[in-house]
């Protein structure tokens, strides 16, 4: 029996029925990643596009030759590059997310892109600076929250 493929790829790892280390490997080693990963991928207008530019780069180096061929050959083998740049990107973003515990708007909304496939977008909104500025808000929340249950305690 199958399991259901509509579960979240950031679940399946937390669960730990994908393994990032594994499917980084397997897209190094030219090999077909966890179809979960690939319905997932499915998603992403991003990853949709490299994959068209593939197919179209192939199918013109099929009627080609000569200079051409060679130039192609290239082409083909960069967006395959490309392709392979962009899974890992967003499987170690995955990563990130499956370990995430602190629930802050950006993170929420992050996580949401790329729950949609738009794993790009997700990455643009988490700039390091802005992630700090977050941290630095949830530190002065907690001691704001631990102060205030200190004073309840002593009943004031």
């Amino acid at each position: 029996m199958s399991k259901n493929t509509n579960i979240s790829v950031i679940q399946l790892i937390k669960d730990g029925e994908i393994s990032i280390d594994l499917e980084i490997e397997k897209i190094h080693a030219n090999k077909d990643v966890n179809v979960n990963v690939r319905k997932f991928l499915g998603r992403s207008s991003d990853y949709q596009a490299i994959k068209k530019r593939i197919e179209e780069a192939e199918a013109e180096r099929e009627k080609s030759q000569g200079e051409e061929l060679i130039f192609l050959e290239k082409k083909v083998h960069d967006l395959k590059v490309a392709e392979k740049d962009y899974i890992t990107n967003a499987l170690l973003l995955a990563k990130a997310f499956s370990e995430i515990e602190v629930p802050t708007e950006r993170l929420r909304k992050a996580m949401e892109l790329f729950e949609k496939g738009q794993i790009k977008q997700a990455d643009e909104l988490l700039v390091i600076a802005d992630l700090l500025d977050d941290q630095f808000n949830l530190l002065v929340l907690i001691e704001y929250k631990e102060a205030k249950l200190k004073l309840l305690e002593n009943g004031q």
